[in-house]
């Protein structure tokens, strides 16, 4: 991560109007954005045969920037909200793709990490799910869904996320662990609940 009071100076310039603020925050994230965003692709794997890196980085800022000003509370509402454009980005594009490609084929493109997988491959179904999943996490644990956020989406390891929230890397550690079982859980109960 970059020098977090930089970040923090730029955007509290952007809050306050600096229009020159947003380019240099984006030149200063703009490598970092970028290594957040291979972390992601790789973890959709083939399901973004097409998405490109670059685009992916600037679309993410120009979506955080343009517009509406946000009222940024620091370096990690900024992350928390670069993981969650670069999710919805994603989701998109994945849900769109395979809204025609529907051969009822099962094989996984997204992982969370190693010991949990959730099938989404050709089932526009699951990915909606995911998504209601995540968007529960959030409002029934919050700092399990940053944990979440800044582990799989920003790539983070569980000290840098530590940092982040200004937690211990335990309790990081163990809200991790209980994440991807809760999520797992909920899509599975969504999808039932679907049939």
């Amino acid at each position: 991560m970059y020098d977090s009071d930089q970040i923090e100076s730029l955007l509290k310039a952007m809050n306050e109007g600096d229009l020159k603020a947003r380019d240099a925050l984006f030149k200063v994230v703009y490598q970092e954005l970028g290594q957040i965003a291979r972390a992601n692709l790789r973890n959709w794997r083939s399901a973004h045969p097409t998405i490109d890196t670059r685009a992916l980085v600037h679309e993410t800022f120009l979506k955080l920037t343009s517009g509406k000003s946000s009222d940024w509370q620091g370096r990690a509402h900024f992350y928390n909200a670069v993981a969650k454009a670069m999710r919805q980005i994603i989701l998109n594009y994945v849900r769109d793709k395979q809204a025609g490609k529907r051969n009822g084929t099962n094989e996984s493109i997204w992982e969370l990490d190693e010991q949990l997988e959730l099938m989404v491959a050709d089932a526009p179904e699951r990915i909606e799910a995911l998504n209601e999943a995540l968007k529960l996490l959030e409002k029934t644990d919050k700092r399990c869904f940053d944990v979440v956020n800044y582990r799989f989406f920003l790539g983070l390891d569980i000290g840098e996320t530590a940092e982040l929230l200004g937690i211990n890397p335990r309790t990081v550690n163990r809200d991790w662990s209980f994440s991807r079982g809760w999520l797992e859980t909920r899509i599975e109960e969504i999808l039932s609940s679907k049939v």
